[in-house]
C-alpha cells in the first residue's frame, strides 16, 4: 500500500493536531511506502527526512500554497490529487476535516471535533463558513473518517446519521515517550497549557485562581503557557488581587514545557470543548495530577484519573486546585493513577490502529 499523507495543513508551532501530525509521520514513514508532503517552513521537516524508510519520500510544499486560504484551497483541491496520480498515491489522509473533494485516489480524512456545529462561537467567521461549508461534502466523498476519541465519534455520528455509508474509527493519541516522574516536592506553579483562546476558559480559570488566593493568600503561581489565539485576551487584563501572581508565557518547545510540568502542582485545563485534549495526557504520562472539565473528552481521556469540574464555576475549580495543595495523600494517588492511565495511549498504538484503518477502508472504500 502506498500512502500519502498530508501535513501541509499542521501549523509551524505544534499543538495539539500538530504534535499528532508530526507523530503519526514517524509512525507511518518507518514501515511500506508513501509520500510524506509538509510545507517548506515547517521546523520538523528535517526530522522527518532523517526518519524515511527506503520506500517514502518527502515532498516539500511553498507556504504561500499552505498559509494563505484561498491558496490553501487551490493547493488541496487542484494541485493535491494531480500529485498523488503522478505518485501512483493507493490513499491519501488529510488531517484537518479537509480533503480533496473530487479525486480518484482513495481517502481518510481526520475531523478533530465537531465544535464548528456544537459551539461554532469558539471559531471565527471565516473558519465556520469555510469548514461548515466543505465537511458535509467531504464526509459524502471519503472512503473513512478518523476521530480522536469515542465521544467525537458519537458527536460526528449523531450530527450527519442521514450518512448512514459512513467509515468512522475512534483512534486516540499518544502520550509522550521516556517521561521523567516528577516527585511531589517542590511544586511552585498552578499550570495551563494551551492556545489563549475562548473555548479555553482561561477566563474562568483567572477567577477561579483569584477565588483561590482570596482564601490562602500563599497559594502557589498561575502558569499560563501557549500562544495568542483568537478574541479577547484575558490575560491583559487580570484582577488587580492576582497581578504579578500570574505569569504569562509564549508558545514553549516540547523540552521547556516538560521542565515546566515538573514544577507544577497541577495542569489546570477547564477547556469547555476540545476533541481530545492533549495537554491532559501530557501532563498525566508525568505523573503531574490534573483538573479538567466534567462532561468532555478530557474527561474520557483521564479514564478517572483527573479531577472532574464543572468548567463553568470557577468555585468548584478554586476548590479542586486548593485540594492538590492542601491533601498530599490525594496528590499522590492521582499521580499514580495519571501514569497508570497515560500508559494505556501510545504513539505506536496510534500508528499501528491508523494503518489497520487504512487497510480496511481499501477493502471495503469506493
Amino acid at each position: 500500500m502506498r500512502t500519502a499523507l498530508d501535513l501541509t495543513q499542521v501549523p509551524r508551532r505544534k499543538t495539539g493536531m500538530g504534535v499528532y501530525g508530526f507523530n503519526l509521520a514517524l509512525q507511518l514513514v518507518c514501515r511500506e511506502e508513501g509520500v510524506l508532503f509538509v510545507s517548506r517552513d515547517d521546523p520538523d521537516k528535517k526530522r522527518l527526512r532523517e526518519a524515511l524508510g527506503p520506500g517514502w519520500s518527502l515532498q516539500e510544499v511553498a507556504p504561500r500554497w499552505t498559509r494563505i486560504l484561498p491558496l490553501r484551497f487551490l493547493w488541496e483541491q487542484v494541485l493535491l490529487p494531480r500529485i498523488c496520480r503522478r505518485f501512483r498515491v493507493d490513499l491519501l489522509h488529510s488531517l484537518h476535516y479537509t480533503t480533496p473533494l473530487f479525486a480518484s485516489t482513495p481517502r481518510v480524512v481526520t475531523v478533530p471535533d465537531m465544535s464548528f456545529y456544537l459551539c461554532p462561537e469558539y471559531h471565527t467567521p471565516l473558519k465556520r463558513l469555510y469548514f461548515k461549508g466543505l465537511l458535509p461534502w467531504v464526509l459524502r466523498r471519503v472512503s473513512g473518517v478518523i476521530t480522536l476519541s469515542e465521544g467525537g465519534k458519537a458527536e460526528l455520528l449523531r450530527r450527519f446519521s442521514s450518512l448512514p455509508h459512513l467509515s468512522v474509527q475512534a483512534i486516540p493519541l499518544g502520550a509522550p515517550e521516556g517521561c521523567r516522574r516528577f516527585p511531589q516536592g517542590g511544586k511552585e506553579t498552578f499550570l495551563f497549557l494551551g492556545t489563549r483562546e475562548p473555548r479555553k476558559n482561561i477566563e474562568g480559570l483567572l477567577r477561579a485562581y483569584a477565588l483561590l488566593v482570596s482564601r490562602d493568600p500563599s497559594s502557589p503561581s498561575l502558569t499560563i503557557v501557549g500562544g495568542r489565539g483568537w478574541g479577547r485576551d484575558p490575560v491583559e487584563s487580570l484582577p488587580r488581587e492576582i497581578q504579578g501572581r500570574v505569569h504569562v508565557l509564549g508558545y514553549l518547545a516540547e523540552e521547556e514545557k516538560e521542565e515546566l510540568l515538573g514544577r507544577a502542582v497541577a495542569l489546570v485545563y477547564p477547556s469547555f470543548y476540545e476533541g481530545f485534549g492533549l495537554p491532559v495526557l501530557e501532563a498525566m504520562a508525568q505523573g503531574i495530577p490534573v483538573v479538567t472539565s466534567r462532561g468532555t473528552v478530557m474527561e474520557e481521556v483521564g479514564g478517572g484519573a483527573v479531577l472532574a469540574v464543572d468548567p463553568h464555576s470557577p468555585v468548584e475549580m478554586a476548590d479542586a486546585m486548593e485540594r492538590l495543595v492542601k491533601e498530599p495523600i490525594l496528590w499522590e494517588e492521582l499521580s499514580r493513577r495519571g501514569l497508570e492511565r497515560a500508559r494505556e495511549y501510545t504513539w505506536e498504538r496510534t500508528g499501528c490502529e491508523t494503518r489497520r484503518f487504512y487497510t480496511e477502508c481499501l477493502g471495503g472504500g469506493r
